[in-house]
């Protein structure tokens, strides 16, 4: 009986540790802009994370471990056409960037 509540406490704390270890890990950003905004800032707020920028380029880190399409759409929203985003070394391809970019201011 004591063996069969220590496993099922392990399995219990197992299955409440695995999804925070899963949430935890974070990658670099890049957004290459097609028009380099005028005034550099650290505070532009899209796809729930805040976002560095200056010149043609803004950088975050998110829990991300490829690029997606609207993650970039709601960058373009805030700062205009982007011309690449990637998540580490994974860029969007063209039709993402396409998606992307109808969102653009």
């Amino acid at each position: 009986m004591r063996l069969t509540l220590v496993a099922a406490a392990a399995a219990a704390a197992l299955a409440f540790a695995a999804p925070a270890a899963q949430a935890s890990f974070t990658n670099p950003v890049t957004a290459k802009l097609q028009t380099a905004i005028a005034t550099p800032s650290n505070d532009v707020v899209a796809a729930g994370v805040v976002w560095a920028c200056s010149g043609d380029t803004c950088i975050t880190r998110m829990e991300r471990r490829t690029p997606v399409a609207r993650d970039c759409g709601l960058l373009a929203r805030e700062v205009g056409r982007i011309s690449s985003f990637a998540v580490g070394t994974q860029a969007l391809d063209e039709r993402g960037l396409a998606t992307c970019n109808a969102r653009a201011r």
